[in-house]
């Protein structure tokens, strides 16, 4: 016996190296054709945040040879770069848009061993950004610092809110602690911190925050 069924294709659509805009009901997320992060809108409160520049960036790790504190290399459980400025993964970028029912996606290739994929899902009032880094190469006898960045027009003030160990929340402020005299001896790594749960920037009338999945 034969039935007769009706199978809906499901709407996908699909770009490549061109502007991309994932847009739900409560974000809009705009990139150029080359992959930059452009702008986050919130629309229920009409309030946007620009980004200047968003991607991956690495320190060279400093060469130490670990007889002495001072000559600590950077390493698994020991972030220290040897130069203040990072470099870019890459100068140029691709991006796939692709947008369907239920979840909007930018997957974004910096080169061959750096990627991201940012998704919006429908009905979601938060962007997921899902990183691949590896195999790093080292090839050239570099160490290498990998980092996300996110370079925003939210007036921080240098002030920062980072978790301590997933429970309560302190704040932070570049190059200061608030119960010594801080002397900066290490002026990139000192102002790093571990996280577990979040970190968020803000300003008078705006709000950054990332939530990580793993520590």
């Amino acid at each position: 016996m034969i039935h007769d069924e009706k199978i809906e294709k499901k709407k996908v659509m699909m770009t490549q190296n061109e502007t991309c805009t994932l847009e739900n009901e409560h974000l809009r997320i705009e990139f150029d054709d080359q992959g930059n992060l452009h702008q986050i809108t919130n629309l229920e409160k009409g309030i946007a945040t620009s980004f200047t520049t968003q991607g991956f960036y690495w320190y060279t790790g400093f060469p130490g040879n670990n007889s002495r504190s001072e000559f600590q290399a950077s390493g698994a459980y020991f972030f220290r770069p040897l130069m203040p400025d990072p470099q870019p993964v890459s100068t140029m970028r691709s991006i796939t848009c692709t947008k369907t029912e239920t979840v909007q996606s930018a997957l974004i290739i910096f080169n061959n061993w750096a990627s991201q994929e940012v998704n919006l899902f429908q009905g979601s009032a938060a962007v997921e950004f899902e990183w691949t880094i590896g195999p790093i190469p080292i090839d050239d006898y570099i160490g290498k610092e990998i980092i996300v960045r996110y370079d925003t027009d939210i007036q921080s003030k240098s002030t920062y809110y980072t978790d301590a160990n997933g429970r309560e929340v302190l704040e932070r402020k570049v190059d200061y602690r608030p119960t010594w005299n801080y002397t900066v001896n290490e002026n990139i790594s000192g102002n790093y911190y571990p996280i577990s749960s979040r970190i968020w920037i803000k300003d008078e009338q705006r709000q950054l925050t990332v939530l990580t999945d793993l520590a």
